[in-house]
């Protein structure tokens, strides 16, 4: 039996490098009983997921302007003390030796300083947002749904997230999916006002029969609007516009869209695991994935037995609440980051 103490050394040694696989898979395991070792999984995956940190351009001018210009005034003071010392007139260092090639190298020196601590200020501003846990405008934004519908984002409260399949699950139909460039979009509902074509701009098609039992799926023309990258819309063979967004859960504070490797030939139907993964053999994931922490609604995620983070993505197991976002999948679903 693994203690916290050895779990935790190999999950930070995991982030820095290769561990032993076992090891590894026996620290996991241990921190799925382990809230202090779960927590650590989960602070550490968001370290790896998240953004570069970034300060407003302004700000970053003005401190670079300001660095430029102590590094100037230093390289200038330093030059008037040389010059001072070669004609023999005191200077603010007399009575203490110093070769004069020491100005020049202390102006360069000095300056790079200046141009440093300017750098350092500005990731410091964009790191504190990091360490205050911040949310961004993509976090909080609505998402457009049919009243009839659950929620696109987490519901609140712990997810079921890893019961085991039973058969009554298998016959749980799946909300209104499409699938656009392996990205799962779940239906917003009819668009109200036909924008106009100018708005407009054709992003490719989407196959689906949508909500026919009977008809084979077809090629559907997909439309991005303008100043909207987030919202999908599909045109149906009968000319209607129809709205899409991506189905969303969010990890380490970030915003991870479902997959799939396939297409959705109709609603009601499930997205695929990608073909590079095969579906587990087991709830705990093996052989697969490995479990590797929770996600920010408390749901647990896993990751291919050979990652080390969730940074390319991570799975979900069957038989999550019915309003989570994988919306009581009866399969192993895929995330991916979003953007």
């Amino acid at each position: 039996m693994m203690d916290c103490a050895r779990a935790q050394e190999i999950i930070n040694a995991a982030f820095d490098g290769p561990v032993d696989a076992q090891d590894l898979a026996d620290a996991r395991e241990h921190a799925r009983t382990c809230p202090e070792c779960d927590d650590l999984l989960r602070a550490l995956d968001a370290f790896a997921v998240a953004r570069p940190p970034r300060a407003p351009a302004e700000l970053v001018e003005r401190l670079v302007d300001i660095g430029a210009r102590e590094a100037e005034h230093i390289r200038r003071r330093a030059a008037e003390s040389e010059l001072s010392d070669s004609h023999g007139r005191p200077s603010a260092t007399e009575g203490r030796t110093r070769p004069l090639h020491w100005s020049r190298r202390f102006s360069a020196i000095a300056a790079v300083a200046a141009v440093l601590v300017t750098a350092l200020a500005v990731a410091g501003l964009g790191m504190s947002g990091v360490f205050r846990g911040g949310t961004t405008a993509t976090d909080t934004e609505s998402r457009v749904q049919p009243a009839d519908q659950p929620p696109l984002s987490f519901g609140a409260g712990e997810s079921k997230g890893g019961a085991p399949e039973s058969s009554a699950q298998a016959d749980v139909a799946a909300p209104p999916l499409v699938v656009f460039e392996s990205g799962v979009y779940r239906l917003a509902g009819p668009v109200a006002a036909e924008p106009e074509a100018s708005a407009l701009t054709t992003a490719g098609s989407v196959t689906s029969a949508l909500d026919s039992a009977d008809a084979s799926p077809t090629a559907l023309i997909a439309y991005r609007r303008a100043g909207d990258r987030r919202t999908l819309l599909v045109q149906t063979a009968e000319g209607e516009l129809l709205a899409f967004e991506p189905v969303i859960r969010m990890f380490g504070g970030r915003e991870y869209q479902l997959r799939s490797g396939a297409p959705i030939e109709r609603f009601g139907l499930w997205p695929s695991l990608p073909a590079r993964y095969p579906a587990p053999a087991s709830q705990d994931g093996s052989p697969t994935f490995a479990y590797f922490g929770k996600d920010d609604a408390g749901v647990a995620v896993f990751i291919p037995h050979n990652a080390v983070s969730a940074a390319e993505g991570f799975a979900v197991a069957p038989g999550t609440e019915a309003d989570d976002p994988a919306a009581g999948a009866p399969v192993w679903t895929w995330w991916e980051p979003l953007g």
